[in-house]
């Protein structure tokens, strides 16, 4: 699942069961095949017996991809772009660090997580092509980020 925060709120129905409300669709994607692999792979670690959520029972089916691609797309363009570039961009204009110094922290932590994933057996292929190895990242481009 990849979504804007802003755009999703961790929610809980009158059961206490955990629910994910989206506000609206421009920037929730989720793509059922890894998503159901990767809930079941957590169930399977952690113990837990059931899947979250069936993504066919999702209210908005158009959150729904059928590709790797859109995931990493709505990353770079909406997390990295719009939420964290935004957060290292403002930070460098104040004199706080260096915008060079603050991507290499954000490279690395995305090294790292990637690790991790794959680690746990998760694929980081696609993810490993767009976030460290493409020359450019895919861009939303907009006279300035709300953010």
């Amino acid at each position: 699942l990849e979504s804007n925060q802003q755009n999703a709120i961790v929610a809980f129905d009158q059961q206490g069961k955990m629910t994910l409300a989206m506000k609206d669709n421009d920037a929730a994607r989720i793509w059922p095949e890894r998503f159901n692999f990767a809930t079941e792979h957590a169930a399977q670690k952690h113990g837990a017996g059931t899947t979250p959520v069936n993504c066919d029972e999702l209210l908005d089916q158009r959150i729904k991809v059928d590709n790797e691609l859109a995931l990493g797309q709505m990353f770079t363009t909406i997390t990295l772009q719009l939420d964290i570039a935004a957060i290292v961009e403002a930070m460098a204009a104040k004199g706080i660090a260096s915008s060079a110094s603050l991507y290499a922290i954000v490279a690395k932590s995305i090294a790292e997580q990637l690790n991790r994933l794959e680690g746990e057996g998760l694929e980081t292929k696609l993810a490993r092509e767009l976030l460290q190895e493409a020359p450019d990242l895919y861009a939303k481009y907009l006279l300035s980020s709300g953010s």
